[in-house]
């Protein structure tokens, strides 16, 4: 996709950065009383003025993708559904029902809310079926 073209509002002055640290695996940082597990794919778009509650509201986000996942997942929707699947429909989480209420998350682009939300379940069903191995 070329955001850049479907959204120039948002992403026009945007200009890509090579990143300064690369992973594969689950990335685990610990923090004493707060251990972030970070999986490539699942990612957050938000205003760097956002503060603390944002990763608040991003583990509320995930929490409910993978309470949603692990049910899907329990009916039996495939950890690697086929790419026509629509997983959204599939597991039964749309975006609007697991985001809290916000400027933040009323603010995220309509490429965020369906392709980038899709991809986010993809991951998390993929996550929670290695993590069961």
């Amino acid at each position: 996709h070329n955001l850049q073209a479907e959204e120039p509002e948002i992403f026009g002055p945007v200009r890509p950065t090579s990143p300064n640290l690369l992973f594969e695996a689950p990335l685990i940082l610990d923090g004493e009383d707060l251990t972030l597990e970070l999986v490539a794919a699942l990612y957050c778009h938000a205003p760097v003025d956002s503060g603390p509650q944002l990763l608040h509201d991003n583990i509320a986000y995930f929490d409910a993708l993978e309470e949603r996942c692990r049910a899907a997942l329990a009916r039996g929707v495939p950890a690697d559904p086929p790419a026509e699947m629509d997983v959204i429909r599939a597991v039964g989480c749309p975006f609007e029902e697991i985001t809290p209420a916000g400027p933040p998350w009323e603010a995220v682009s309509k490429n965020l809310r369906t392709a980038g939300h899709a991809q986010q379940i993809r991951t998390m069903l993929a996550w929670l079926a290695s993590a069961a191995r």
